[in-house]
């Protein structure tokens, strides 16, 4: 489970399917995403992260204040040597939109990801029609790295996506708990000498990052 100032993030429950399922079946809400609805019969809690495309992906339910749920936060495709995944975000009870529930899950994450699985980047791909999402993601400190050309096909048309991400390396968030804080200020560790490798060979095994996640040991409690 993760905390952060207005949220609260845990693992998705059985009983919180019937929710997930008519969110995931709104055309609204999934254009938004850049997505298109599928038909959902019982729907799994486990088989989410296919769902959403997402390798490895780790779905968190988003509760509020008062414990409803109204959301999802997906992490995946992580990519162990380069040290980045990717992000997605669904407030999916539109009642509560406009109340930081979304802004307040992101940086919880973008905290998590950083300092707990020590990745370097986190990204999110963002509809050009969808201008809430990108004010938001800015608004946590993600920045626009540029624009992949007609990548989503949606009523009718073409669109272009939006690419935004954080770096760890000077990314400020308020959303790091007091069971992360030593991980958080800490400086991140030198990037190791270049290898020189030869055309075709592989850098040896001594070469490579740590695996995501064991760079520091768990703080907080916290985990996917």
């Amino acid at each position: 489970m993760l905390t952060g100032k207005v949220v609260t993030l845990r693992a998705v429950e059985k009983e919180d399917a019937e929710h997930v399922r008519e969110w995931l079946s709104d055309p609204e809400l999934l254009h938004m995403l850049g997505a298109r609805p599928i038909p959902l019969g019982t729907l799994d809690p486990d088989k989410l992260p296919e769902m959403f495309r997402m390798r490895e992906g780790r779905v968190l339910a988003i509760d509020s204040r008062d414990k409803q749920l109204v959301g999802l936060v997906v992490v995946g495709n992580f990519h162990e040597f380069n040290r980045t995944a990717s992000i997605l975000l669904l407030i999916g009870d539109k009642s509560e939109w406009n109340r930081g529930y979304g802004s307040d899950a992101v940086k919880t994450v973008t905290a998590f990801v950083f300092h707990d699985l020590n990745l370097n980047c986190l990204e999110a791909m963002i509809p050009e029609f969808n201008t809430r999402a990108l004010k938001m993601f800015q608004k946590v400190g993600f920045q626009i790295e540029g624009t992949l050309r007609n990548r989503f096909f949606g009523r009718g048309r073409y669109w272009n996506v939006t690419v935004v991400s954080a770096i760890r390396e000077g990314w400020r968030g308020d959303a790091v708990q007091a069971g992360q804080v030593q991980a958080a200020v800490q400086p991140p560790a030198p990037p190791p000498e270049p290898v020189t490798v030869a055309s075709g060979d592989f850098a040896p095994p001594d070469s490579r990052p740590l695996p995501i996640g064991e760079s520091a040991p768990p703080t907080g409690g916290a985990s996917f």
